[in-house]
C-alpha cells in the first residue's frame, strides 16, 4: 500500500486531536491500520504512538529557558528537530499504516520557521507520501470577514509547506439540524465567491475584503470539505477526499454519499 502521512493542522480548538481519533477509529473498524504521531507538546489528552511530550516536556522546558507557554512549545518542537536521529528512528519502523501527524495550533511554526519544513523533508526522506490536512471550525462561518482570515491561514500554510493539501470545515454536527435552503448557503462556504463579503458589516474594510476574495476565487486555490464526525457517511467522504490527494489506490473507505469535490 506504502507509507502515508498526513499532517493536520490549523487554528487552536478547531478539533485537530478529534479529528485523528476519528479518522483512526474509522480505519481500524474497517481492518486497517494507523498510526498517531503527536507534536503539539501541549497537548493534555491522547495517547499517541511516537508523542514529543515524552522526550521534551513543554512545563520543562519553559522552566529551563524562562519562556512563556508559546515560546516554550515552539522551543520544544524546535529541539526535536535538532535531534534528526530521533524523529527518523521514530518513523522509519513503520510500514504499510496511515500516521496522522497532530501539530500544534500556533501559526509561527508555518509563518516564520523552517521547522515544519524540516519535519516533512524528513518523512520525504523515508519515502513517505504526505499530505496536509487544514481545519477550520465551523464557527467560522458565523462571520464572513473572519471566514476569510481562516481562509488566507491556509493559504499561508500551503505556499509554506508546498504539499497536496485539503481544507475540512469540522464541527458541522454543532449546526444542529438545517433546513436545505441553509445548507444551500452553506455550500458558499465549502467553494468561496466575492458574494460572501458584499454583505460584509466592516463598512470600512469591505472593499479590501472583497479584493482579498475575489483573489482568492480567481485562483480556485480553496474549497472545503464539511466533516460531522457523528455521520458515517460524511467521515467517509472525509477519507475519500485524502485518499484521492495521495492517489492511495489500494485502501476502500468510500460510502453510498460519495462526494466528487472535483465538480464545483
Amino acid at each position: 500500500m506504502g507509507k502515508f502521512a498526513v499532517f493536520v493542522i490549523g487554528p487552536a480548538g478547531t478539533g485537530k486531536t478529534t479529528f485523528c481519533a476519528t479518522m483512526q477509529e474509522h480505519l481500524s473498524s474497517l481492518k486497517k491500520e494507523s498510526i498517531l504521531m503527536n507534536l503539539d507538546p501541549a497537548a493534555i489528552t491522547a495517547a499517541a504512538n511516537i508523542d514529543i511530550r515524552h522526550h521534551w516536556p513543554l512545563e520543562e522546558i519553559m522552566n529551563e529557558y524562562s519562556m512563556g507557554p508559546n515560546g516554550g512549545l515552539i522551543k520544544c518542537v524546535e529541539m526535536m528537530v535538532s535531534e534528526a536521529n530521533w524523529l527518523e528512528s521514530s518513523i522509519s519502523g513503520y510500514g504499510d499504516e496511515f500516521m496522522f501527524v497532530d501539530c500544534p495550533g500556533q501559526i509561527e511554526l508555518y509563518m516564520h520557521s523552517d521547522v515544519m519544513q524540516k519535519i516533512i523533508g524528513t518523512f520525504a526522506q523515508n519515502d513517505y507520501s504526505i499530505c496536509v490536512v487544514f481545519l477550520l471550525d465551523s464557527q467560522f462561518l458565523q462571520d464572513s470577514s473572519k471566514f476569510l482570515a481562516g481562509i488566507l491561514n491556509s493559504l499561508s500554510a500551503m505556499l509554506q509547506l508546498e504539499l497536496p493539501h485539503v481544507n475540512i470545515i469540522t464541527k458541522m454536527d454543532l449546526l444542529g439540524d438545517i433546513s436545505d435552503e441553509d445548507y444551500d448557503n452553506l455550500q458558499k462556504f465549502f467553494y468561496p465567491d466575492t458574494n460572501l463579503l458584499k454583505s460584509s458589516e466592516r463598512e470600512n474594510m469591505k472593499e479590501l475584503d472583497i479584493a482579498i476574495s475575489a483573489l482568492i476565487e480567481n485562483f480556485n486555490l480553496v474549497e472545503f470539505c464539511p466533516l460531522n464526525i457523528t455521520d458515517r457517511n460524511s467521515i467517509e467522504d472525509v477519507l475519500v477526499y485524502i485518499n484521492n490527494v495521495l492517489q492511495n489506490d489500494d485502501l476502500d473507505v468510500s460510502g453510498p454519499d460519495y462526494i466528487d469535490f472535483d465538480k464545483t
